[in-house]
């Protein structure tokens, strides 16, 4: 008899048990709704910034070449014939990344072509526009643009191909070419002196140095 008692109470504690696990998946299954439980089958998911910075420098980049010429034939020959010397090219490489773009400028050391013995073959003038003519004193340059944008300044600096020149004076620089925009280091232009003097100009070497100044802008 105590057996049988034994075993409906193992009976008892199992089915009250398994009615309490019932009340209590009840409970819980009705205040996930209420409470609305997370998901733990979703990932959770978390964003980070990361700041970039870069800087680009202002640069610019002037090249002419060659530094060095000569004015051929000579402006008088053994014969006393006169003759309009000019130079080779002289090339011009420009580089800036300036928005404003980049000027030339030119000037020289004596305001014309200066000897050994302190006698000058003057510069042309500089409000003018000067063809140089064999036997006539007169020394000046011209010069071209080699890409697009590059524009001739001043009195006759613009007549490439022949004689017609502008000033190379000694006080201010004078612009001879220029461009708005910027760009890469490029050959942007040419320029070539030309000079001539009398039939009685004194014997010697004639000389100058021209300072070509780039100025971004």
């Amino acid at each position: 008899m105590a057996e049988k008692i034994k075993k409906h109470k193992s009976i008892v504690f199992i089915l009250g048990t398994g009615l309490i696990f019932a009340i209590a998946g009840l409970l819980i299954s009705g205040m996930s709704g209420i409470i609305g439980f997370p998901s733990f089958a979703q990932a959770a998911t978390t964003t980070k910034t990361v700041t970039v910075s870069a800087t680009v420098q202002p640069w610019l980049y002037f090249s002419v070449s060659p530094t060095s010429i000569s004015l051929t034939p000579d402006l008088l020959d053994i014969n006393g014939s006169p003759n309009i010397g000019s130079s080779t090219n002289v090339t011009f490489t420009v580089g800036t990344n300036s928005s404003g773009g980049w000027t030339i400028g030119v000037r020289g050391l004596y305001g014309g072509l200066g000897s050994t013995t302190a006698n000058l073959i003057p510069s042309v003038p500089v409000s003018a526009t000067t063809t140089i003519v064999a036997g006539t004193d007169g020394y000046g340059a011209n010069a071209t643009g080699s890409i697009a944008g590059v524009v001739v300044q001043g009195n006759g600096y613009a007549g490439w191909g022949s004689a017609t020149v502008g000033a190379i004076p000694t006080s201010t620089s004078q612009l001879i070419l220029t461009k708005g925009t910027a760009n890469a280091s490029s050959t942007v232009g040419l320029m070539k002196v030309y000079a001539a003097c009398d039939a009685a100009q004194p014997v010697g070497t004639y000389e100058d140095t021209i300072t070509l100044t780039l100025t971004s802008q």
